[in-house]
């Protein structure tokens, strides 16, 4: 609006509004002269703003991975309705395992084997009129434990006897199929007799009189 008497321009552009006017304001002295002059209001388009950051997330390799970043993460001054799109790294896409539904924000996926590793993601916000705005977040998917799926019986050794027992290699279990690497503690002053292969999984050792009813506690650890 222009109001002639205080020769004021006032108004509140909205969304959809962004263009650049050419406006021209004459002056009449009410005895036929008048003169014009003219300027440019361009109306901008408002930038949308990151309001709450996405958090780093974490997940572990075998296990399904999901997340929908809250609608509040990002506004936009001019309430312009916002659009997503997602990138990895320097303009990257996904990996194959990972997918993203920019209509609910959702992220989902699970992780295969071997693709532990740090995941650098981006979210753009965009307005549908050139502003948009980047948020960038880490997807950590970490290497599975291994677990015990065959627990070891107890044993038993004679004096003077040798005793050998190889330790089976579905004792343990890697779901993500890493080598797995072992070795063994012992729990008893007298278990020094005991050796262990961590290479072939051997415990091998010749008891001797003193070690007579002794009971050793064995670890076994895979990593």
């Amino acid at each position: 609006n222009f109001l002639a008497d205080t020769q004021r321009f006032a108004g509140r552009p909205v969304s959809g509004d962004q263009d650049i006017s050419s406006i021209q304001v004459t002056a009449n002295d009410g005895y036929g002269k008048t003169v014009t002059d003219t300027f440019t209001l361009t109306v901008r388009n408002a930038l949308p703003v990151i309001d709450h950051p996405i958090p780093d997330q974490e997940v572990i390799c075998g296990n399904l991975y999901s997340y929908t970043f809250p609608d509040y993460t990002f506004s936009d001054p001019d309430d312009d309705p916002l659009t997503y799109s997602v990138r990895l790294g320097n303009n990257g896409t996904l990996p194959s395992w990972l997918s993203f539904v920019p209509p609910t924000r959702q992220f989902s996926g699970t992780p295969l084997t071997g693709t532990h590793g740090d995941y650098r993601i981006s979210v753009t916000a965009d307005d549908g009129y050139g502003g948009q705005v980047s948020d960038p977040f880490t997807l950590a998917v970490r290497s599975a434990i291994p677990t015990v799926q065959n627990p070891i019986n107890n044993q038993q050794a004679g004096v003077w006897y040798r005793y050998s027992y190889v330790v089976p290699a579905t004792t343990f279990e890697d779901i993500d199929q890493d080598p797995l690497t072992f070795n063994a503690s012992y729990h008893s002053r007298w278990s020094q007799w005991l050796n262990f292969d961590p290479e072939t999984r051997q415990l091998s050792g010749t008891p001797k009189p003193w070690h007579f009813l002794d009971t050793s506690s064995i670890q076994l650890q895979a990593s």
